[in-house]
Parts: structure tokens; C-alpha cells; sequence
């Protein structure tokens, strides 16, 4: 497909699948959303430094707690937008390209610690297309399993943190798996970013279209998924 014909699909795609907004409540409104982006975006930066000392086994309590409740948006799954991505994985994910990822994420994955975001958004989009493009991938279970990842994660690391063993005993875990961690995190701020467009609450051209919204949950669910994959050493 052509870029103007992959927008057209992605915008038939958000007509058809995405449930209206106003269905979707929190008694705190779009405050929770910006909420939930600060709060994961930062923990996103606290995993990424702790990932250039993983040896300081004493910072990994800290980090459990904040990610076991780090609990990716419901919102996305209640908008539709991940049965969008499950019922035709192939064609958005196997299509997914640069010009049609609005130029706010690049802002997103910054916030998240990312301080050269356009080459991480190649890399993200390279695994969209060679990993998840296909009839087995389900973008609503890997976030289903990326909040059991952080869960048990986070619970793992307090545990390390609070051994009887000396510092020198207590295990040590891969800077892969802080990078892991990152990314998940940084996957999540796109996709609370993503209900913000979708809801017309960010200005600037073409940030409420309905093919920007797609594309941009199809690149979180994509960083998700490279994030899993970290953790499990793949």
C-alpha cells in the first residue's frame, strides 16, 4: 500500500472498531491520563539509569515497587483499538511505517528516556513488521502479559533488594532486562498519549485523526512487545 492508502486503511480501520469516546469514564477525567503518562515516564528514565548500574543491587527495591503497580492503560482495551490490532495484526502491523506515526510520540518516547527517539522508532517499527505482523500475534494478550511481566518483575526485585545476603551475594540482573522494563513503560506513555489524541485533547495538525491513532497504538504495542522479549532474554 502507498502511504495515502495505508492512511485510508487505518482510518476505515479506527471507523469501524473504535468505540466512542465519551463511553469511557474515570472520575478523575483527562487528568488521570496525563497522570498516568508523567508516572510511567518517569519510572521509564529510573529503569533506563539503574539499567547503567544494574551492579547497585540496593536501587532495584525502589524500582519493583513503582513497576508492580505499573499497570498499562485499560483505556486502550476499552476503545476497541486493541481488537482493531488483533483482527488485522498482518496489514497494520506488516504496513506500519514512519510517516504515518504522528510526530508527538517522538516527544513521548523522550519524556520515557529515549534521547535519540527517531532511531528508536525505526527499531520498533522493524519489529512490527518482522514479529508481530502475523495471524498468531495478539496485541490484547501481550498487554495482558506485560502487566503480569511487570508484576512478578517488580515483586522479584524487592525481594532482591530486601535479602539477608550481603550486597556482593545478592543476585544481579542484566541491564537488558532494565532496558526491558524501559520499553514497556515507554510502549505504555504512547499508548495513555495515544487516548489523548484520540480524544482531541492535543492540538497541532493532524493529531486527531483516526489513522494516527492506530498507528500510534500499533508502535506502543510494538515497544511492549520488544520489552517482553528483553525481559525473557530473546
Amino acid at each position: 500500500m502507498t502511504d495515502d492508502e495505508y492512511r485510508e486503511f487505518l482510518d476505515a480501520i479506527y471507523r469501524r472498531y473504535v468505540r466512542a469516546w465519551k463511553s469511557i469514564h474515570h472520575p478523575e477525567g483527562l487528568s488521570h491520563l496525563h497522570y498516568e503518562i508523567e508516572r510511567l515516564a518517569s519510572t521509564s528514565r529510573f529503569a533506563r539509569a539503574i539499567a547503567e548500574r544494574a551492579d547497585h543491587v540496593e536501587l532495584y527495591g525502589v524500582l519493583g515497587s513503582e513497576i508492580k503497580y505499573s499497570y498499562l492503560s485499560q483505556t486502550l482495551d476499552e476503545s476497541g483499538i486493541l481488537d482493531a490490532l488483533d483482527a488485522h495484526a498482518e496489514d497494520i502491523f506488516g504496513g506500519l511505517r514512519r510517516s504515518a506515526i504522528p510526530d508527538v510520540d517522538l516527544e513521548y518516547l523522550r519524556l520515557a528516556g529515549f534521547d535519540k527517539p527517531d532511531a528508536e522508532v525505526v527499531l520498533i517499527i522493524r519489529f512490527a513488521r518482522t514479529r508481530l505482523a502475523s495471524s498468531e500475534c495478539s496485541p490484547k494478550r501481550m498487554v495482558s502479559q506485560a502487566n503480569d511481566e511487570l508484576r512478578h518483575l517488580g515483586e522479584a526485585l524487592e525481594s532482591s533488594a530486601k535479602s539477608d545476603n550481603t550486597e556482593k551475594e545478592r543476585p544481579k540482573k542484566p541491564p537488558k532486562v532494565f532496558n526491558g522494563i524501559s520499553k514497556i513503560l515507554a510502549g505504555g506513555v504512547t499508548a495513555a498519549g495515544n487516548m489523548l489524541l484520540g480524544l482531541g485533547a492535543l492540538s497541532g495538525p493532524g493529531a486527531a485523526t483516526g489513522h494516527a491513532v492506530i498507528a500510534s497504538c500499533a508502535l506502543a504495542v510494538a515497544a511492549i512487545g520488544q520489552g517482553i522479549g528483553d525481559l525473557r532474554g530473546e
